[in-house]
């Protein structure tokens, strides 16, 4: 089919479509528009008519009913009208009547006789007085859509023809032209460039005309520029081939890690050296007027790692003296034909870029050969070169700081264990003097206690008093000593046992009110009603830390009173709140010495004048045992006035029970000790002095053994009741004589003998040791008569 029928046919049909479309929207939208003004007509008339006949039906008013149907059926536009009384029963009707019951018509299209029924109620305050139906006539509306249908098929008809004869002479103008545009297209399809067409009149197709000859025109152009641009992109596409290769040759070399450093930068080498077509890579370091090959890849019998050239011989001297990247393709055609390096080494070719490494210049990465390149490098030769010096900078300045931090970790190493060694060598100074210094007290402090159970004058009670006093005081120093140092080395281990606070504050005060009474001063101590009956924690260091604090306040208190309170409030469902306050009407400290005052050996008064005596470490003690155990100390003080310390802690509350000996930090009962059987394993001569008299006094039989040795042997002639066993002894010491005890299977002695420590080990875990090595108990040195007295009554035998 041509393309004019094409046209013809075409247009016509679009055309006809169109107006059939624009004819049944034209019509429907009529029809819509009509049954919505009879709708509304007859809602208005039914409004109207209820609203003028209401009264007249109310009251049954036949002659006005009457009278206003004739009205309305004067309108021709309702063709009947019936009124029908509350009952259904006639009042007036009017007009062409219907056949038969009234049936209201829902809408236009339910009408089936040409006339839309209604019917509306005449209501008043919701009682229906009756009804009104009439009917509307819908004869002119159909006939109004009947004609203007008809008119629309004539307009249609005419439109369409007028259509189909101006396509065709459309189509025959047109056709034409194309086949003019289409026989020049075949001609350029087959290769015949430079085709035009004749350019006639002046419409769009003669710029059509004008438009393909242009087209030609530059289409042969660029049929000729295109075969240029293929070159190009074949040269580009060459080079982007050795860029994608050069890239995935520095990627495989920021890879690899599982080679050592030398090798890393030798393998970047070879890659870079296989990328530029080259026979040599290096590294080179420079020193001086030295160039020192780091790392190299040449030809065997070439180069050697670690060799030495003057730099000045050297291309890289000219690299360095640019201080960029220097290329040279074709050395004897190119002003370096003269460099020392082509003259005396014979490198004809060489591409080089400085490497800094933390931003001074390390040496330099160069790539050369001994003969010439036929072309100059490329840019991405030279992007290639720049990224690799710039990556073996970062290598080099890698390895470099890896260096260093193994050094550093080695020194940091070294001076770990050099201190470790010290703490432990400090500990176990400290445990031997601990040792060595306890053994003469516990001669002094001994001997003082049985000096003052005998009879005495007044001179010589007070003499044996101040030894006392003074032996006491030195032995606080150490002690103090000994807790500084576990708590520096981190040692101090807090113990978590049930314990009574009431007993313990009332222990506290038995020993510090003759202190206070001494004085002259009052000593007080107030707890919270709600007190718990058991708590858990570490009795021991919680006593320390107030009869440090209350001795201190009744040192330094000269009048007045020393007033300890405990104030005790629900931290959560099983834990307490307490919060100590210990304040004193002292000789106070000024606000600078208040915030040095936990500082360890700190003193108020460090004169050689001072009045008061002590370490310094006592508050520094107390304050690193508070942070242990959860808490912070802190103190206010105003000179002359006096100074108050707090502290709080959160402990575990237990159910009450009965307290023992063994769960109460209370003093254990005594009991008599009668004619106990006593073993004591001692090889110090005054010890065996100060422990006999102490045991005879309480009515003890004693066996002294000077060695391990002597106490097993003492055991298998003799029974006893109690050994007390020294750790350390000649020839066998107390452990290894306890383990024998224990592990006795000859039956030479009974196995389960009580064994009580007495030893003048007194540091951290000593009595841990004590219990481990099989021993039932542990009295450190000095013996105290009456700590000696208390656990004898507690291992005493029953019966």
């Amino acid at each position: 089919m041509k393309f004019r029928t094409k046209t013809v046919l075409g247009v016509a049909l679009i055309e006809g479509i169109l107006l059939a479309v624009l004819g049944i929207s034209l019509l429907g939208k009529m029809k819509d528009t009509n049954e919505d003004e009879i709708t509304r007509r007859v809602s208005v008339t039914a409004s109207l008519l209820a609203a003028s006949t209401r009264d007249a039906m109310i009251s049954y008013d036949l002659a006005t009913i009457d009278s206003i149907a004739t009205d309305l059926l004067a309108t021709h536009e309702v063709t009947y009208v019936r009124f029908l009384d509350a009952k259904r029963q006639m009042m007036v009707e009017r007009g062409n009547l219907p056949v038969g019951d009234i049936s209201p018509d829902l809408s236009i299209a339910s009408v089936n006789d040409e006339r839309f029924d209604h019917e509306v109620d005449v209501a008043v305050a919701g009682n229906s007085f009756g009804r009104i139906q009439f009917g509307i006539d819908l004869a002119p509306f159909q006939q109004t859509l009947a004609d203007t249908r008809q008119w629309t098929i004539s307009i249609s008809l005419l439109e369409m023809g007028l259509v189909a004869f101006f396509s065709l002479f459309l189509g025959t103008y047109l056709t034409r032209q194309l086949t003019a545009l289409r026989d020049a297209s075949r001609a350029i399809a087959n290769g015949q460039r430079g085709q035009l067409l004749p350019v006639l009149g002046n419409d769009e197709l003669a710029e059509t005309a004008t438009t393909f000859n242009e087209m030609s025109r530059r289409l042969e152009q660029s049929e000729i520029a295109r075969a240029h641009e293929n070159e190009i992109l074949r040269i580009h596409d060459a080079r982007l081939r050795r860029q994608l290769a050069a890239l995935h040759g520095l990627n495989e070399i920021v890879a690899l890690t599982s080679l050592d450093p030398e090798s890393t930068l030798r393998h970047a080498l070879q890659v870079g050296a296989q990328h530029l077509h080259l026979e040599i890579g290096l590294v080179s370091r420079i020193s001086d007027r030295d160039l020192q090959i780091v790392v190299q890849v040449s030809p065997p019998g070439t180069l050697a790692d670690g060799q030495v050239f003057p730099l000045g011989r050297t291309y890289c001297s000219t690299t360095l003296a640019k201080d960029d990247l220097l290329a040279i393709p074709d050395a004897p055609n190119s002003p370096y034909a003269g460099h020392p390096c082509f003259r005396e080494l014979q490198l004809a070719a060489y591409i080089g870029m400085p490497i800094r490494v933390d931003g001074e210049i390390f040496g330099t990465l160069a790539f050369s050969s001994a003969q010439g390149r036929n072309r100059d490098f490329d840019p991405s030769d030279l992007e290639f070169v720049r990224l690799l010096a710039r990556w073996a900078g970062a290598f080099i300045e890698r390895m470099q700081a890896t260096e260093k931090l193994l050094a550093s970790k080695a020194s940091l190493r070294e001076a770990k264990e050099a201190a470790e060694a010290a703490t432990e060598a400090k500990s176990l100074f400290l445990a031997n003097m601990s040792h060595e210094i306890r053994t003469p007290m516990n001669g002094v402090i001994g001997m003082t206690e049985l000096l003052l159970d005998s009879p005495l004058d007044a001179a010589q009670r007070d003499y044996a008093g101040t030894i006392r006093e003074s032996a006491s005081a030195l032995l606080h120093i150490l002690n103090d000593i000994l807790d500084f140092s576990k708590i520096e080395a981190g040692r101090v281990e807090l113990e978590l046992i049930p314990f009574s606070l009431s007993h313990l504050l009332h222990e506290i005060s038995m020993l510090l009110t003759p202190q206070a009474k001494a004085k002259n001063i009052e000593f007080i101590v107030e707890t919270s009603p709600n007190l718990p009956a058991q708590l858990r924690g570490d009795a021991g260091r919680l006593r320390q830390i107030l009869l440090n604090l209350a001795g201190n306040a009744i040192k330094f208190t000269e009048r007045g009173q020393v007033h300890l309170k405990l104030d005790c409030q629900p931290a959560s469902a099983d834990k307490q709140r307490l919060s100590f306050t210990l304040s004193d009407t002292g000789i106070g400290m000024s606000t600078a010495t208040v915030n040095q005052l936990f500082a360890p050996f700190f003193q108020a008064d460090a004169s050689t004048t001072r009045r008061f005596g002590g370490t310094g470490l006592g508050l520094s003690i107390c304050a690193h045992l508070l942070e242990l155990m959860g808490g912070k100390i802190t103190a206010e003080s105003m000179e002359g006035v006096g100074t108050s310390f707090r502290f709080s802690l959160e402990l575990p509350v237990l159910e009450a029970s009965p307290a023992t000996p063994a769960t109460l930090a209370t003093p254990t009962a005594v009991v008599p000790l009668g004619n106990l059987r006593i073993l004591l394993a001692e090889d110090n001569l005054t010890n065996q002095k100060v422990a006999s008299m102490m045991l005879r006094k309480l009515g003890c039989t004693i066996q002294i053994a000077e060695n391990g040795e002597q106490a097993l042997a003492a055991l298998a002639e003799a029974p006893f009741d109690i050994v007390l066993m020294d750790c350390q002894m000649p020839v066998m010491d107390g452990f290894e004589a306890t383990r024998q005890i224990r592990n006795d299977r000859s039956g030479r002695f009974n196995p389960q003998i009580t064994i009580i420590a007495m030893t003048a080990n007194a540091m951290q875990g000593d009595r841990e040791t004590c219990i481990a090595a099989g021993m039932n108990d542990y009295i450190p040195k000095p013996i105290a008569q009456a700590n000696l007295l208390a656990t004898l009554s507690q291992w005493k035998p029953a019966g």
